[in-house]
């Protein structure tokens, strides 16, 4: 039986967002949710939310989402989860998009899809630049060994999509999600923006994969092998997740508990992605979702454990990483 601790209680929310509700492939039109309590031993159902059903008419225009284009359907799921765990201190919803930057007049609209050498229309922010600029301050065996995996998008506009649901979630009474910015006198809360990616790369930066390099700890999102035996698929789903576990256990989280979470998040991504006639574990949009959306959850945690650096000071949006830096 897992152990029963003392934290605050505090609600947290992982989602990995589509920015534009999903394309053409049935498959990338799910949103789903990973959630717990602090104070809990247990991790709350994972969810996942089609976007199919609710197209918008409007997706023609190049600036528009797929589906889901105000985000309704995702932002009923998020309020129906802090409805359902109301009795906390209070909530963080991670979630994997740019959610604030500074408007600059002549910048139009974020574009969903170009052509070859056409421009989205986007621009680096300046929690980006910092993230950037620290990137390059690294000591040069570390650039080596993490830096050329992460890939930083620009933020700035932020996709239509996103900056409804900001909204929508900011104005829902009782919640009132408000995004986090650096410079809060308190730790972070309400929506806090995060980056898979990034995560991945500060836990690298900070020694918590051990021996394992980039490649090895993203394999979960390398396009070969497609498919994997059911024991691989494990420990491919396991190892992103796993290095949370150092910055988790400095922040008060008990082993046992981080470990079943990842447990139960692991175990989830490999279900959906098991194919019934072979047995064996394709590596398809609800394994990479779901692992992402752990990460963003994870994530969440480190922030309520005070154990995350940031990025920028709030002036242009804010990244929030697990682990002190």
């Amino acid at each position: 039986m897992l152990t029963q601790f003392t934290l605050p209680r505090v609600l947290c929310i992982g989602v990995d967002v589509t920015w534009w509700g999903g394309g053409r492939q049935p498959a990338s039109r799910w949103e789903t949710i990973v959630s717990a309590t602090l104070g809990d031993a247990t991790l709350h159902p994972i969810r996942r939310i089609s976007l199919t059903e609710h197209p918008n008419p409007r997706a023609a225009h190049p600036t528009e989402p797929n589906f889901d284009p105000d985000g309704v359907v995702l932002c009923a799921a998020i309020l129906d989860t802090i409805a359902r765990h109301f009795n906390v201190d209070h909530v963080i919803v991670a979630l994997d998009a740019p959610l604030v930057c500074c408007e600059l007049p002549y910048q139009s609209a974020r574009r969903k899809a170009v052509g070859r050498g056409e421009s989205t229309g986007s621009l680096q922010r300046s929690a980006e630049s910092a993230l950037r600029e620290y990137m390059r301050g690294l000591d040069p065996r570390v650039r080596a060994a993490w830096n050329s995996d992460l890939r930083i998008q620009a933020g700035s506009p932020i996709p239509c999509r996103i900056a409804r649901v900001v909204d929508r979630l900011r104005d829902s009474s009782p919640a009132n999600l408000s995004p986090y910015l650096a410079g809060s006198a308190a730790s972070p809360r309400g929506l806090v923006e995060v980056f898979p990616s990034e995560a991945i790369w500060a836990l690298g930066c900070l020694g918590a994969f051990g021996e394992l390099d980039s490649a090895t700890v993203r394999a979960y999102k390398a396009k070969t092998p497609r498919r994997l035996a059911l024991d691989e698929a494990h420990a491919v789903a396991r190892r992103p997740l796993e290095g949370f576990l150092t910055s988790l256990r400095a922040g008060g989280l008990p082993a046992e508990t981080a470990n079943a979470w990842i447990d139960q998040i692991t175990a989830t991504a490999v279900d959906l992605a098991t194919r019934a006639r072979d047995g064996q574990v394709r590596k398809s949009k609800a394994f990479d979702d779901t692992i992402d959306s752990g990460i963003a959850f994870l994530t969440a945690v480190a922030c309520a454990l005070r154990e995350f650096h940031e990025w920028g000071d709030g002036n242009d949006g804010t990244i929030v990483g697990p682990g002190r830096l």
